[in-house]
């Protein structure tokens, strides 16, 4: 396991700026602000964010 971590470490990654999260790792993206959504009730939260990014996305391709 630690050899892995390790060739991993050596790969080039790039990182880009997004402007929004994609439909497809919305998950992701949920889980990663867990720590936030523990605070308020999940089923509110996870109905908050998604009106959030859907919003994003409509600002964004009202600009294009």
């Amino acid at each position: 396991m630690l050899r892995r971590r390790d060739e991993v470490q050596r790969f080039r990654w790039s990182l880009r700026e997004l402007p929004v999260v994609s439909p497809f790792s919305f998950a992701i993206y949920a889980s990663k602000i867990k720590e936030t959504m523990m605070l308020e009730d999940p089923g509110a939260a996870i109905e908050r964010i998604y009106a959030e990014m859907y919003a994003r996305v409509r600002d964004v391709t009202k600009g294009s």
